[in-house]
């Protein structure tokens, strides 16, 4: 006879949620040396869990005894070996259980009917420091009635290092509302899009395809499909093909979270991906050298026409035999650069963000491990999936404003995305106004001219090389009818003294610029008024010659 007042009939939906998380037991701070997994029944009636499963991956765990959560109230799962060390709580054992991973992983709780009840994806990073993140410490549910919300875990508090049959040591210790992020929209294919969120969601109202609107054009979307068990993504089927290098808009409208509580809304924009040619992708910004407490950081921009997949790309360098060491990937899955955005790499993302407040989280991508980047000098390769060469930088601390006392923590901004990234005058320190460095953002340093008046034009008329971010360098760009062009620009006083040589018989392109820090002998000129004389002549006899009156203040 069934036991009335418990629910043995469909639940509903995070009725019962995973609430802590045991997945490195050791090294052992004060609970027993086994992996667990703590549910709590969020609901009003009393749930039997007999024939409850949890999923992890393909494989499946299940509860096979009687087992009856009273509302509000909390029971550990583990396995049948290590029931004993869970004597004192209320605790069942599971004939097999996962094998949690301790970096990151997805366990889902399904009813037997198969429907999931709750779902997480949890990830090492949720913890508070590396200690606890290093083994012996819990992650716990901050508010079980937000199931949903990716900021709800955290690293349990309690003297034994978790809370297992007990209330969470940082329940309701935080308030947070519901945040809807859309994380990005990867085009598959021309006729299929994965749409990627920061939240689970309701699956129905990410399933109905009328809540989106495709480039401002009704009856584009064919079919929506919400992927569980976190319902965080879902594809979206096209009644047209998409074409390359375009920019599509999707709006999305009457969303709900996950627990239909609020609706939302938001804009997304994708394209199909292109693999990225040389000058496609530069490197755009670089810190070899950082504080102590600090890590590298690499800043890549995307100077091309279509959406590159950067977690496609790798980071690598090559020695002095000029043969490549090892590369790394710079990540799995998808991650959309649109033309003219920024992306900053580095092994640890949260010192850029301490040191840099402004960065964009969203333009960050964390990796396990990188090149290494001597203090010195060394070299950066950018690779594709198939290992071509897309862009190299080789760096020195010299490349560094020579007035910059302290280097370490000062990143080597790139000048213009049209100049070489081998070329050292195209590289500077960032300005000090800027914190010495501009991650994710556009450089401290950087210039362009959008319109030629003559063959050689000056970016500023006034030079001041206090590294404060302006007018700290003189760049001369050029846009010339043909190649071959040899060129000198000299220094003159009004006097008609020369001063200084800028180039010496440089050879030109069709189009780039000429660097000068504003330093003679690596000294400060004195504050007034000088003439840049430029000449250029080329093999058929053509000669160029060009005059600009700058300052320096």
């Amino acid at each position: 006879m069934l036991n009335m007042g418990v629910l043995h009939a469909q639940v509903e939906r995070y009725a019962v949620v995973i609430n802590e998380i045991m997945v490195d037991p050791t090294p052992v701070i004060g609970l027993p040396n086994a992996e667990f997994i703590e549910l709590r029944n969020c609901s009003k009636q009393t749930i039997d869990l007999n024939k409850w499963k949890i999923e992890k991956g393909t494989s499946i765990y299940s509860i096979s005894t009687t087992t009856l959560l009273k509302p509000d109230s909390i029971i550990v799962l583990c396995s049948k070996s290590n029931i004993a060390l869970f004597a004192s709580i209320r605790s069942v054992a599971m004939n097999a259980f996962p094998a949690l991973i301790n970096e990151e992983g997805t366990l889902a709780l399904k009813s037997p009917d198969n429907r999931t009840i709750h779902a997480v994806r949890y990830q090492s990073s949720w913890h508070e420091n590396g200690i606890k993140a290093s083994g012996g410490w819990s992650l716990e549910m901050i508010d079980p009635l937000k199931p949903c919300e990716k900021n709800n875990w955290g690293s349990s508090t309690h003297r034994n290092g978790g809370t297992p049959g007990l209330e969470n040591s940082i329940y309701l210790k935080k308030s947070f509302a519901f945040e809807f992020e859309i994380r990005q929209c990867v085009a598959v294919n021309e006729n299929v899009l994965l749409l990627q969120l920061a939240n689970g969601m309701d699956s129905n109202s990410l399933s109905t395809h009328s809540n989106y609107l495709f480039n401002d054009m009704p009856d584009q979307i064919q079919q929506v499909n919400a992927v569980g068990p976190l319902f965080d993504e879902a594809w979206i089927k096209l009644k047209s093909p998409i074409k390359q290098t375009v920019i599509y808009t999707i709006q999305l409208n009457n969303i709900l979270s996950c627990k239909k509580e609020k609706m939302f809304e938001g804009v997304v924009q994708t394209g199909l991906l292109k693999e990225p040619s040389p000058k496609d992708i530069l490197i755009n910004e670089v810190l070899f050298n950082p504080p102590s407490d600090g890590e590298d950081f690499v800043e890549l921009y995307n100077h091309g026409t279509g959406v590159v997949n950067v977690y496609d790309l790798y980071l690598s360098s090559y020695n002095q035999l000029g043969s490549l060491n090892t590369s790394y990937k710079m990540g799995d899955g998808f991650y959309n650069l649109f033309p003219g955005d920024y992306v900053v790499i580095s092994e640890d993302t949260s010192f850029v963000r301490k040191y840099w407040p402004g960065a964009i989280l969203k333009k960050m991508i964390q990796m396990k491990a990188m090149p290494s980047m001597p203090d010195d000098e060394g070299n950066i390769a950018l690779l594709d999936k198939q290992g071509r060469l897309i862009d190299k930088m080789n760096y020195t601390e010299k490349m560094h404003f020579p007035f910059v006392s302290e280097k370490s923590g000062v990143s080597l901004e790139r000048i213009q995305f049209s100049a070489s990234s081998s070329d050292a005058t195209n590289w500077h320190s960032a300005a000090s106004t800027f914190g010495h460095g501009t991650p994710t953002l556009e450089n401290s340093q950087h210039n362009k001219i959008t319109s030629y008046t003559s063959a050689f034009q000056a970016s500023s008329k006034i030079i001041s090389p206090n590294n404060d971010g302006v007018d700290d360098f003189l760049s001369i760009q050029y846009q010339l009818n043909q190649p071959g062009y040899m060129c000198s620009v000299y220094l003159f006083g009004l006097n008609g003294n020369m001063i200084a040589k800028i180039a010496d018989n440089q050879l030109l392109g069709t189009k780039g610029s000429i660097v000068w820090n504003g330093l003679n002998r690596q000294q400060i000129l004195p504050t007034g008024q000088y003439i840049v004389y430029i000449e250029a002549f080329h093999l058929n006899g053509k000669t160029l010659k060009e005059k600009i009156l700058i300052g320096v203040r």
